[in-house]
């Protein structure tokens, strides 16, 4: 492709400016297209600015210009911008999108044409979801017909709301006539030209995380919330019409009544079918009765859908579609979804978008308070059952690494259809959709190439014949540049051969299969529909009960082996759903061949045992956990490392498997056990630690990404820790061997090499023993409720002063006025008088990512965010203790096991604390005997200084005191490095880290 200089682009410009001129009245006219401007101008005008138009040798997934309307039906009517323009991201070099272009015949008046200025306004800000990858969103779009060049900011909902011409000419950033293409050649090469976008000359607009998270209003969000008010005005005209339905049957109807609703809205708004909800709402207009039956108002359009797509969603339910719904209701909904009031259009909101929105909207649930209903939230359930929406680019990045590596080994479409890929914790299947995807890619690649093989020897057509089963294809503009459909067909096929998911939740197995439909008609025309469902006698989608599957992935048919299930409510059996992988309502044929290629996803996280007057799993569950997960069984149970356990059992050998789980797995005691279970089971090919807030909503921490292969033959894993988003994509892997995680004693997966030389050398120390042999610790105060059981005042004399995490500081405590009311039978748990009421212990912060500590002498209560120590060896002072405890050296061999540092949301665990090597005093030994002595006399002057500090008035005496602490600290970390005896090179990698 020609690369033109700034003057040769001027040239050939003006030259293009010229042609208009001359003939703009030819142009005007009836006989002339839409889409002869956009060859005849509006291409080569970007041409001319260097851009690859046809997309020559490019790949489908790294095309340029991309062209969005294919097919028969051709742009008429069209809901989406002509061409989605994209650049190479120089981070990543992954494609981003930059602008929309909307082409028009030159005989509107682009300034006043309210109806096309919304139409590429909308699509626009319909991308601005805040839960999609930075690199789909698109703020700019470019409305043009080569007379006039409109280039549009569109991330203010205000105009669409507004319906107004001048509403949205407001955020019209430049406004160019044609003479202005020379004119303003200069501000047009500048903006516009390929190099020049790909720098960065229109970043000023880029979209950013803090834009979307200061916006009131993003389309997801908007979204959301019409779901929820339509969930619930749905809901109260269903039960005042029916006092017979529970929660579950209101929840259930309406989700499946919503999702018809939804369904018919994305095929309008995709140009598939016509505008049904109109059409609907045209009859509620007309109708005279108040309240009707939604199966009679839609008998004749939901016969048609489910003639053309699937029995699932459109046949006819007995419960929903007898269910009487308020004519009221309804047309509020189909009103506001009508194509020029909604503000947002599902055309261009992503199905994994859409997906991860459902994810939330099934966490709640209708429900009867008295005379009415609630829609409440399961918020606390669902944190219960540690259930979060995947962020798209993790999802993204664990089906390249695992599906995509299977893909890079197929060679032809018969093998990637004996791929068998599984969710066993789907929810609104966003993993699924993204793998589905992948496959699909797989596919148009594969035809593209042979497609340009082909074309070199041979004519168009006869690979059209050869392969049109399979595939269509559409020749852009007529060039070099094709587009590739598959058929509906072979995407039914793709989905019935390849994608598994199982889920507990019947409405979370409703919403995949409802997702996974949507996709499968994603880039479809009208056309293509009607085609492929008179060609193949067959739904455009296939039914999904074999695929999708209701079932706990945990608990197996033998469960009532030794539980009767006439013990259990129906609410309960819905809870415990058993399922039986190698059953007849399971995956018998997949496990029969050796079980699944690839298994992906983010099981649910929740702690099974738990402390006094805690929630706990039914114990029936926990004794059927503890026969069958024995690797998982271990201290605190975990949801996810059941789950973990379980799939190596459904997987086959040389097999892929990828969760996002909590980084805790990589190095905490309790999964000790099954980290080595799955190191002698496979190999775990790549181990991310994210010390950053994946999950936005929900209190955790880290979040860990392994890639994990069930082949014995592997040797080296590569480790990579991230501290932020931005490094996401720009990973530095260390290589680490195999047997360095097997030859560790805790089995760590996360490890420093220099850390375990240093704490291999001081464990063959005389005198060293682990601190969890020296002390008791224990957690602080679990009250239960502290709105409750704390207060700033004392109320009587059954309130006692307690502290909190944030009072303590490294050799410092500072008393906030805070009081408990210390009944041990109303407080939760850790209540014991006699780990509070002593002359000296140390308290420590638990909620911290270092060593936080000091000594208390007032004999004060502590929260649960605090640790309490009490030294047992009687001839150690507490404050020696304390100086080791908190010096840099305790710190760092603590961050070597756990990993904390950075980490939201990080926690001191005494598990963590008790295996840390402590050294003891042989007081028969003058040197140690001084050392010691010193300690506590440094510990002493620190825990003085600290003290005054704290009270210091002025700056300058601050300063005075903070200089003497810094002294005072210095010294201690020395001394510890002494008692420890590390060398000068021990101790530069202890201060470097």
């Amino acid at each position: 492709m020609k690369q033109y200089t700034k003057q040769e682009a001027k040239k050939e410009i003006q030259e293009l400016v010229n042609h208009f001129e001359r003939n703009i009245q030819q142009f005007k006219g009836s006989t002339y297209k839409e889409a002869q401007i956009e060859n005849d101008f509006i291409r080569p005008l970007f041409e001319s600015l260097n851009w690859n138009v046809t997309n020559r040798e490019l790949e489908p997934e790294r095309q340029i210009f991309q062209l969005q309307v294919t097919g028969k039906t051709g742009k008429e009517n069209n809901k989406r911008p002509d061409y989605l323009i994209r650049i190479p991201d120089k981070k990543t070099n992954s494609m981003k999108s930059a602008f929309f272009i909307e082409a028009k015949k030159p005989i509107y008046d682009l300034k006043t044409n309210e109806q096309y200025i919304r139409q590429v306004y909308q699509y626009a800000w319909s991308t601005l979801n805040s839960s999609d990858n930075p690199n789909n969103q698109v703020r700019l779009a470019v409305l043009t017909d080569f007379e006039e060049f409109r280039f549009f900011d569109c991330q203010d909902v205000t105009p669409l709301k507004q319906n107004r011409a001048e509403a949205f000419n407001k955020h019209v950033l430049k406004d160019w006539h044609y003479t202005d293409y020379v004119n303003k050649f200069d501000e047009l090469w500048d903006l516009f030209e390929y190099n020049n976008v790909v720098n960065g000359s229109l970043d000023k607009w880029a979209i950013t995380a803090k834009d979307l998270s200061e916006k009131r209003i993003t389309p997801d969000k908007q979204f959301m919330a019409d779901l929820k008010d339509w969930r619930l005005a749905i809901a109260k005209s269903m039960w005042k019409n029916d006092k017979s339905l529970d929660d579950f049957s209101l929840t259930k109807a309406t989700l499946l009544v919503i999702n018809r609703i939804i369904f018919v809205k994305m095929l309008a708004d995709r140009n598939i079918e016509e505008d049904y909800l109109t059409q609907i709402l045209e009859k509620l207009t007309q109708s005279k009765k108040s309240e009707l039956k939604l199966y009679e108002l839609c008998r004749d359009i939901f016969t048609r859908l489910d003639h053309i797509y699937n029995g699932s969603m459109f046949s006819y339910d007995s419960v929903v579609d007898e269910i009487v719904i308020d004519n009221s209701v309804l047309k509020s909904i189909f009103s506001a979804l009508k194509p020029e009031i909604s503000i947002y259009t599902l055309a261009a909101m992503p199905v994994e978008i859409i997906g991860n929105i459902y994810e939330l909207f099934i966490a709640e649930q209708i429900v009867k308070k008295g005379t009415t209903l609630q829609i409440v939230s399961k918020y606390d359930e669902k944190k219960a059952g540690g259930v979060y929406y995947t962020p798209r680019y993790i999802v993204q990045y664990i089906v390249d690494n695992t599906l995509g590596k299977m893909l890079d080994e197929c060679k032809t479409p018969e093998e990637v259809a004996k791929i068998k890929v599984l969710d066993p914790a789907c929810g609104s299947g966003s993993f699924l959709i993204v793998a589905y995807q992948k496959i699909i890619d797989w596919h148009k690649n594969y035809y593209y190439n042979e497609l340009t093989k082909w074309t070199k020897k041979n004519p168009l057509d006869s690979f059209r014949s050869r392969n049109n089963k399979s595939m269509r294809i559409f020749q852009n503009n007529n060039s070099e540049d094709y587009t590739i459909h598959l058929s509906h067909k072979l995407k039914s096929d793709i989905l019935t051969n390849n994608i598994f998911g199982v889920d507990i939740d019947d409405q979370a197995v409703l919403v995949t299969k409802f997702s996974l439909s949507m996709k499968a008609l994603e880039d479809s025309s009208h056309d293509e529909v009607i085609e492929d469902n008179s060609l193949y006698k067959l739904p455009t989608l296939p039914k999904l009960e074999n695929n999708i599957k209701c079932g706990n992935s945990l608990i197996a048919s033998d469960f009532y082996n030794e539980n009767r299930p006439s013990l259990f409510n129906e609410k309960e059996k819905r809870k415990i759903n058993t399922f039986d992988w190698d059953g007849k309502n399971g995956f018998p044929e997949i496990m029969k061949n050796g079980g699944f290629d690839v298994v992906i996803g983010n099981p649910p996280y929740r702690t099974l045992l738990l402390g006094k007057k805690q929630e706990s799993q039914d114990q029936n569950i926990i004794d059927y956990y503890q026969k069958k997960f024995t690797a998982s069984f271990e201290y605190k149970i975990n949801l996810f490392a059941l789950f973990m356990e379980q799939v190596v059992s459904l997987m086959g050998d040389g097999c892929y498997f990828s969760f996002i789980i909590p980084n805790t797995f990589y190095n905490t005691t309790s999964f000790k056990s099954l980290r080595k279970f799955m190191l002698n089971k496979g190999h775990f090919e790549t181990l991310l630690d994210l010390r950053y807030k994946v999950f936005v909503d929900a209190e955790i921490g880290g979040s860990a990404i392994y890639l994990y292969n069930k082949n014995l033959s592997l040797i080296e894993s590569s480790v990579c820790s991230i501290k932020n988003i931005d490094n996401f994509n720009i990973m530095n892997f260390e290589k680490v061997l195999k047997s360095e995680f097997l030859n560790d004693l805790d089995y760590n997966l996360i490890q420093n090499k220099y850390a375990n030389q240093i704490l291999k050398k001081i464990n063959n120390q005389d005198g060293i023993v682990e601190l969890g042999k020296i002390i008791k610790i224990y957690q602080g105060i679990i009250t239960g409720d502290n709105k409750k059981y704390l207060s700033q005042n004392q109320i009587d004399n059954k309130w006692f002063p307690i502290i909190k995490g944030r009072d303590i500081n490294r050799y410092s405590l500072t008393y906030n006025n805070n009081f408990v009311y210390y009944s041990p039978k109303d407080l939760w748990s850790n209540t014991d008088i006699n780990m509070f009421k002593v002359k000296e212990k140390i308290i420590s912060r638990q909620t911290s990512d270092k060593i936080i500590s000091t000594i208390d002498t007032e004999g004060y209560f502590s929260l649960d965010s605090t640790h309490v120590i009490h030294l047992l060896l009687t001839d150690l002072n507490l404050k020696y203790l304390l100086g080791i405890y908190n010096s840099k050296l305790f710190n760092f061999l603590y961050q070597n096991r756990v990993q904390e540092s950075g980490r939201v949301f990080a926690q001191i665990k005494t598990v963590n604390l008790k295996p840390i090597p402590i050294k003891t005093i042989d007081f028969t030994n003058k040197d140690e005997k001084a050392k010691h002595d010193k300690m506590v006399s440094l510990v002493e002057q620190m825990l003085e200084n600290q003290k005054y500090l704290s009270e210091a008035k002025g700056e300058s005496n601050k300063q005075m005191y903070k200089n003497i602490c810094d002294s005072l600290d210095k010294q201690i970390d020395n001394l510890v490095y002494q008692l420890y005896d590390l060398t000068e090179e021990e101790i530069r990698i202890v201060e470097e880290e």
